[in-house]
């Protein structure tokens, strides 16, 4: 019964924490796995030309898919479709650099982030398909619930994600949208938090117009009162799914937008204040682990948000996976949980520059 009980454990810690190399990558709603990134059990790197194909590349795709003339004579701003059954190639194939190095099976892939998690997929060639950059190489799977209708368009749409996909089963915690419109602790502590920082931020402001002789304020004046603004509102939130190590985890993100014409901006749209913060809350006491401020007009044109999807444990380390976006740009990035930070490691690019 001992050594029952033993090989149990052994079985529920090797689930809560994956260990080696495996794959991560993104399913499309085409069923075209994307390999995004490559994690060796120490590190992670990017190897998969997976989003699109510069044509520099275009001669080692040739050999992989046959003749590629009708790559050179596509309109980049009129895509024609890549039929499921055509441009499809052999996974034995696959030049080995683009595999980092490894010997990962990459034929089986377990999808997470839906309601079927760890659905599994054979992947059963290789396959160009339109992605957001152009054309891209994916692995085409036996996914079922395809979108056909995109498909089969005269300008297909790129494949909207369906869920992250790995190459050995995992256990996630899924981070959860908080929609409430109450404020609970967390969203009271940093509202506080907000007013005093932004009353600092406004009071430097007047000081720097009367620094620099461009109006002179009443004795008393707070720019910041005299400022037409909304109120202090919820921009994201979210939170994980479960506690690590008795930590549960926040990613929260707050705005007030600002009267323009009382800031000296010429813009005709709102000036707006952002404080993103990720936090760590323990026994009723709140922990900031990183915090970015953008204040700026309402285009936002230099703020960057984190759409949080889950938590990975590997190796007995904490990686947080998010989806990251900004102006025209879109990323998935990877933090690494630390004790009293979050750790930046990577950006996965949609566009990577270079390839093995």
């Amino acid at each position: 019964m001992k050594n029952i009980f033993i090989f149990l454990l052994f079985i529920s810690i090797n689930r809560v924490s994956l260990a080696d190399e495996f794959w991560m990558g993104m399913l499309g709603d085409d069923g075209v796995v994307s390999p995004m990134v490559l994690y060796d059990g120490k590190s992670w790197s990017q190897h998969w030309p997976y989003r699109s194909i510069p044509t520099e590349y275009w001669y080692r795709v040739e050999d992989i898919f046959g003749s590629l003339f009708f790559l050179s004579q596509r309109d980049p701003f009129d895509p024609k479709p890549l039929p499921r059954d055509k441009y499809k190639a052999s996974l034995d194939k696959i030049p080995a650099p683009w595999l980092g190095g490894t010997n990962i099976d990459i034929k089986s892939w377990y999808l997470y982030g839906r309601d079927e998690d760890g659905l599994k997929l054979n992947a059963t060639n290789m396959k160009l398909h339109n992605s957001r950059c152009g054309v891209g190489i994916g692995l085409l799977t036996d996914y079922q619930d395809v979108n056909t209708e995109n498909a089969n368009l005269v300008v297909p749409d790129p494949p909207k994600d369906v869920g992250f996909v790995f190459t050995k089963p995992i256990n996630i915690i899924p981070f959860e949208k908080n929609d409430s419109k109450d404020d609970d602790n967390i969203v009271s502590f940093l509202k506080s938090r907000f007013k005093t920082e932004e009353a600092t931020m406004f009071k430097k402001i007047k000081d720097d117009r009367e620094k620099r002789g461009i109006i002179k304020y009443p004795e008393g004046t707070s720019l910041l009162d005299e400022t037409e603004k909304s109120d202090i509102e919820k921009y994201k939130y979210f939170s994980s799914d479960a506690e690590i190590l008795g930590s549960k985890y926040h990613y929260v993100v707050l705005q007030r937008r600002y009267d323009p014409s009382k800031l000296e901006n010429s813009l005709a749209c709102e000036t707006v204040r952002y404080v993103q913060t990720w936090l760590k809350e323990e026994n009723n006491k709140i922990e900031i682990l990183g915090e970015n401020v953008y204040y700026g007009d309402c285009e936002m044109k230099g703020a960057v948000f984190f759409d949080p999807a889950f938590i990975l444990p590997v190796n007995n380390k904490y990686y947080i996976i998010s989806d990251k976006s900004g102006w025209e740009i879109r990323w998935y990035s990877i933090h690494k949980l630390n004790k009293n930070k979050m750790e930046p490691v990577m950006d996965i690019d949609d566009c990577p520059l270079v390839y093995g």
